[in-house]
């Protein structure tokens, strides 16, 4: 297990102590998985978390005001990962690999709302969103994404 940054707090949502995040990582349903936090070197159990399109609204056991929420504004927000699952929005100069065959490697990556988008230059130049179930696996060591060839075959948009 990893502590990682799994987004940053952005504002108080409600009165209750419900705070919104603006998400790190690539597949949002992890965060429903999410049983306890770190914010500010404190750890607190996580007794809700809904998610929206562009962020997602966390309530924190202690955190029960909207004051209280106030104060972890633009705060980042920590939680222990597997690291097999830990996909990151960070892929610059990750290698890509479909199949066992490797199309090249991330040189950019855009977010223009709804997903990541990433380029990636190979023998092709690909353009890709990083959308739910796309990523297998992630070898953070070697730097290698390893994507589903079925999802991959569908949302790949190859550059002239």
């Amino acid at each position: 297990m990893e502590l990682v940054c799994i987004g940053t707090i952005t504002k108080p949502q409600a009165l209750k102590g419900e705070f919104r995040v603006k998400p790190s990582l690539a597949n949002i349903k992890l965060y429903k998985k999410i049983n306890s936090v770190v914010v500010s070197n404190t750890e607190y159990q996580v007794e809700k978390v809904i998610l929206r399109d562009v962020f997602v609204i966390f309530k924190l056991k202690g955190i029960d005001t909207c004051e209280q929420a106030e104060n972890l504004r633009n705060i980042e927000i920590f939680a222990y990962l597997d690291n097999s699952i830990i996909p990151s929005v960070d892929y610059m100069d990750y290698m890509v690999n479909v199949n066992e065959t490797t199309l090249g490697t991330i040189v950019d990556v855009n977010n223009y709302g709804a997903t990541d988008i990433v380029s990636i230059v190979g023998k092709d130049n690909i353009m890709l969103p990083i959308i739910d179930g796309l990523i297998i696996s992630v070898d953070r060591d070697k730097k290698v994404l390893y994507l589903n060839n079925d999802i991959f075959t569908q949302v790949a948009v190859y550059e002239d």
